[in-house]
């Protein structure tokens, strides 16, 4: 019995596989080695763990904070399986290698991210923030909220997450349009833009939300010459990547009354500088890059799933298009 199994190792090498998460590896250890004890893991939370079994590993389990110039180190290796949805910071660098698949967690942010705009859509319409400040200075002072199922919408990038932003802002009542390369049609979606009609897409909406991936072509799309062209009434909602937008013409709109707000889950270098004027601005608010929290189980869930496709040698799912950047 114990010569088959030493044959049937020899013959199918146990596959070795780096894990990375600086603070919550302990639980997807937990997870990965629970249903899949038969793997040989390298559990690491800094550079220096990595650099130590980089030349070794096969497949790389991590999120995007995973030190992109190590890649070109591992020799070995075929696959990566992010802990999210985007592989930007690989793929704007060119840190994959060739013949390494990179494969993303699909599908499970979409509802996470539709609830975040649509809560900081409402809080606006109903200005919360102003209860807040009534309460808070213990006064009993009438005002008017909005009604944001009479409110337009665009919503810049039509993928899972964009169509989910869509389907439930027209739900209750919104209008709304998109902007998108390769969709034609979406639910909820009443009028569809093209690049290159960017400023007719923006000016009509009393709400722009960001749903693109960050690619070359999206670098720095939301510019000066787009956001002035947006309504002084409007509001944009980031719920992407932070780049997508220049954060000093951002500024700019907002300081000089341009544009009544935004709501920010993301910014170009994260965290945000405590001496950014974006903390104090009127009509701004940050949040920590939480809209679309990756749960650990789910991540794992698809690193299992695409796990056992690899060991099969079956196409694995939801692969990062290198050259599309998504």
């Amino acid at each position: 019995m114990t010569q088959t199994i030493r044959d049937h190792e020899n013959r199918h090498p146990r596959l070795e596989v780096l894990v990375y998460h600086p603070e919550l590896l302990d639980t997807y250890m937990d997870i990965v080695t629970s249903a899949r004890p038969d793997i040989t893991y390298y559990p690491c939370r800094s550079t220096g763990e990595i650099e130590r079994h980089i030349d070794d590993i096969q497949a790389i389990f991590a999120p995007t904070a995973f030190p992109g110039e190590l890649l070109r180190r591992a020799s070995q290796l075929k696959w990566v399986q992010i802990m999210g949805a985007g592989a930007d910071r690989y793929t704007l660098a060119g840190a994959i290698p060739d013949g390494v698949t990179v494969t993303r967690v699909r599908g499970t942010f979409a509802p996470r991210i539709a609830e975040y705009v649509l809560a900081h859509m409402l809080a606006i319409t109903q200005r919360l923030r102003q209860a807040a400040e009534l309460q808070k200075n213990h006064q009993w002072e009438s005002y008017v909220p909005d009604i944001l199922s009479e409110k337009a919408l665009g919503v810049c990038g039509l993928g899972v997450i964009g169509r989910e932003v869509a389907r439930k802002a027209a739900f209750i009542g919104m209008r709304v349009a998109g902007l998108d390369a390769a969709v034609g049609t979406s639910e909820g979606v009443v009028q569809c833009f093209r690049p290159g009609q960017e400023r007719d897409f923006v000016s009509g909406v009393d709400f722009l939300v960001l749903t693109l991936p960050l690619t070359r072509q999206t670098l720095g799309l939301v510019n000066f010459d787009i956001l002035k062209h947006m309504k002084a009434s409007a509001y944009l909602i980031n719920a992407c990547r932070g780049r997508v937008v220049v954060e000093s013409d951002l500024i700019r709109v907002l300081k000089e009354g341009r544009l009544a707000g935004a709501v920010l889950d993301v910014v170009e270098k994260e965290p945000l500088d405590p001496s950014s004027e974006l903390w104090d601005l009127p009509g701004v608010t940050i949040t920590p890059h939480m809209s679309g929290f990756s749960y650990p189980h789910e991540c794992t869930e698809a690193f299992l799933q695409n796990l056992a496709r690899f060991e099969r040698g079956e196409p694995l799912a939801d692969v990062i298009d290198v050259v599309k950047g998504y």
